[in-house]
C-alpha cells in the first residue's frame, strides 16, 4: 500500500513539475525582461514607423539560445511556446516623455478589445493648462527662453497625485505622448493682447506649443 501511495505521489510531482504556470498578463519595461512559460521574454526597443508605435520583442527558450525576434504592434499575437495558455496578445505599447525615455509593453492572454489609438496630425497645448492623455496628467508649467536663446517648454507629468517625471523640450525636438511621436514646433511665449481702444486694459495671453506628428 505504501509503495502504491509513493508511486502516486511521484506521478503527481512529475506532472506538476512538467506543467507551465503563466500569468494572465505581464508588464515589461523597455530594455527589461521577464520569464513567461519558461522562456525569457525581452523588450529590446520601442520605436515609431508609418504612424504606429511598435516594439521589438525577443523570446529565448533557454538563456543561451538564439533569440526569436519580431517587431510587434498593439493587437498582434505572440506565441511564447507551444504549451497550452502560452499564446499572448500585445495589449499596449506606450512611451511618454523625451525620445530617450523608456516605454512599456503589456502582454495579455486576452485579446485587445479597444481599437488601436490613432495619433492626431497635430495638437496645440497652452501654457498653464493640464491635459489628460491616457492615465497620465500633462501640465505645461512654463514656456521660457533658455540661456542659449531657444524657447523651451517645461512639462510636469503625474499619475493621480504621484509625480512621474518633469522635463523640458525645445523647438524641433521629439516628444512621446503615450503611443504617439510628435515634434515640438511654433513655441510661443506669453504675449500681450493688444486692444484697439487704448482705454481698455490689455491682457496677457498664455504661451503655447504646437505638436506635429512625426511622419
Amino acid at each position: 500500500m505504501k509503495r502504491i501511495l509513493g508511486q502516486a505521489i511521484l506521478l503527481v510531482l512529475i506532472f506538476l513539475g512538467g506543467s507551465v504556470y503563466c500569468q494572465e498578463s505581464y508588464s515589461i519595461p523597455e530594455s527589461g525582461e521577464t520569464i513567461i512559460c519558461g522562456s525569457t521574454v525581452i523588450v529590446d526597443g520601442i520605436w515609431f514607423a508609418d504612424g504606429i508605435i511598435r516594439a521589438d520583442i525577443s523570446i529565448l527558450e533557454t538563456p543561451r539560445s538564439k533569440a526569436i525576434t519580431g517587431g510587434y504592434m498593439a493587437g498582434d499575437v505572440i506565441t511564447i511556446s507551444s504549451e497550452p495558455g502560452c499564446t499572448y496578445y500585445v495589449n499596449s505599447i506606450t512611451k511618454s516623455g523625451l525620445k530617450s525615455s523608456k516605454g512599456n509593453v503589456i502582454l495579455s492572454t486576452n485579446p485587445l478589445v479597444q481599437p488601436i489609438q490613432q495619433c492626431a496630425d497635430e495638437m496645440i497645448m497652452d501654457e498653464g493648462r493640464s491635459y489628460k492623455i491616457d492615465s497620465l496628467d500633462w501640465h505645461l508649467a512654463e514656456i521660457r527662453k533658455s540661456d542659449s536663446g531657444k524657447m523651451e517648454v517645461y512639462i510636469n507629468v503625474t499619475y493621480l497625485t504621484e509625480k512621474i517625471s518633469d522635463f523640458t523640450i525645445s523647438e524641433n525636438e521629439p516628444i512621446w505622448l503615450s503611443g504617439c511621436l510628435y515634434e515640438a514646433t511654433d513655441i510661443m511665449s506669453t504675449s500681450k493682447d493688444i486692444k484697439a481702444d487704448p482705454d481698455i486694459i490689455c491682457e496677457y495671453l498664455p504661451g503655447s506649443v504646437r505638436l506635429r506628428k512625426v511622419k
